[in-house]
């Protein structure tokens, strides 16, 4: 994810799990500043085994966005 994302477009974040790493599901799970809960989505696979998400543009606002897969 770049450091910096500009308010209100659409982040997309990227994955390369380890070749060790056998999960069914990825998810990323990422809450707005001030936010008590985090929100999900699966994360699909895209080319050369990495997976992929999109945070929505509505979600992607304020300075901070905390985020883990």
């Amino acid at each position: 994810m770049p450091d910096e994302a500009q308010s209100g477009i659409e982040l997309f974040v990227h994955c390369a799990p380890r070749s060790d790493v056998k999960a069914k599901v990825i998810a990323l799970y990422y809450r707005q500043s001030g936010a008590v809960h985090y929100n999900s989505l699966s994360m699909e696979p895209a080319k050369k085994g990495w997976h992929m998400a999109v945070i929505p543009a509505d979600k992607v606002t304020g300075k901070v966005l905390q985020y883990y897969v």
